[in-house]
């Protein structure tokens, strides 16, 4: 039975691995979404080989196995916070944290008498200590995905008035991954005590344990596949015909999205993508395409580095910045790097940002 679900579990994984990595067009966090997979897939594949192997090889693939799980929690924070443009350099030391507290735990376990069964580590006549040991992991893995919910639910209710269908974007999704993954958490502890006090065989625990990681894989792909585009994204195609009315929303759409951008300024994020702007408006990142494409006549990149550059304008002539060099001002004005602000500025203007600010600043004297 549980070769089988193990099996159910490499498969699964396998192929909700390769439609991620083969999406034309990567949203952000997808990544951290794939590596989260990849790190499921690899346990199932270590308690597999564990169970045919002998010896040391069967356990040090058990230990591979067990590693591997270190990576559920930080790989699916990252991907949270990847999606939702946050702190990434606090996102990363906090998951950095988790992995090392939980891999000291797990070293500590090793010191003491383990065997394998059923592709599992198990410690027999283990000390408290040792019995306190997984609930504290569990417990403190459990901060994660609490943490991520609570930042999620925040960012949220903040795009509630932009997002005009939360269950097709990538948000919904997101929420659903972390209140699954809270579930199975306890599900585990729960199991543990259980297993701590009422001796329930080996084979039962890890089965149960290995059924419900499955369940919340096959759940999360469900939803990311059926009710939303995270395992799946259709690319605008440049040939389809476009009636008017479709022209007329998108003309709509894009007249909304400038709006959006004019209000909330939205191009002086230096890292802005459009899976996140599509979220904020509630839109399938074909939505986004059709807007900018059929509605506007350009394209994302295009899209965002106009509004910078009249910022750009903006700021060189006001007196105050008289002496702020460019570069200062393009970052204010959300460019990233001194290259992207020559290379967009001669695009849209036809000289460098150095003339045109020595021209308009004399004709305006």
């Amino acid at each position: 039975m549980i070769l089988g679900l193990i099996g159910a579990g490499i498969a699964l994984c396998g192929v909700l691995l390769v439609m991620m990595l083969a999406k034309p067009k990567r949203a952000a966090g997808d990544l951290w979404i794939a590596a989260w997979l990849a790190a499921h897939l690899v346990h199932f594949a270590a308690m597999a080989i564990s169970q045919s192997a002998n010896g040391s090889l069967a356990f040090t693939v058990a230990i591979a196995g067990q590693i591997a799980v270190l990576f559920y929690a930080p790989t699916q924070y990252l991907a949270i916070w990847s999606a939702i443009s946050v702190d990434l350099q606090r996102a990363y030391i906090r998951a950095g944290m988790a992995f090392a507290f939980i891999l000291v735990l797990l070293f500590t376990i090793l010191l003491a008498d383990i065997r394998l069964e059923s592709g599992a580590l198990v410690v027999d006549g283990a000390s408290v200590y040792l019995l306190v040991v997984p609930p504290v992991a569990i417990v403190m893995t459990l901060i994660y995905p609490a943490h991520a919910l609570l930042r999620l639910h925040d960012y949220r209710v903040a795009m509630k008035q932009r997002l005009s269908n939360l269950h097709v974007s990538g948000l919904y999704w997101m929420k659903i991954w972390l209140t699954s993954t809270i579930v199975v958490l306890i599900i585990q502890l729960v199991v543990f005590l259980v297993s701590a006090t009422m001796r329930i065989p080996v084979p039962i625990h890890v089965a149960f344990l290995i059924a419900a990681h499955i369940a919340q894989i096959a759940y999360v792909g469900y939803h990311g596949f059926v009710r939303s585009q995270v395992f799946r994204m259709t690319p605008w195609q440049a040939n389809d015909v476009a009636t008017k009315e479709s022209v007329s929303a998108a003309h709509q759409d894009y007249l909304s999205l400038k709006t959006v951008f004019k209000s909330d300024q939205l191009h002086l994020q230096s890292d802005l993508a459009a899976p996140g702007v599509a979220d904020r408006m509630g839109w399938g990142p074909d939505r986004l395409t059709s807007a900018l494409k059929l509605g506007g006549g350009t394209n994302f990149h295009d899209f965002v580095n106009r509004f910078r550059v009249e910022t750009l304008k903006e700021l060189a002539l006001e007196p105050e910045n008289s002496r702020v060099s460019l570069l200062n001002l393009a970052l204010d004005a959300g460019f990233g790097s001194k290259s992207a602000l020559y290379s967009v500025f001669r695009q849209f203007e036809g000289q460098t940002p150095a003339r045109w600010r020595r021209e308009n600043s004399a004709s305006s004297l």
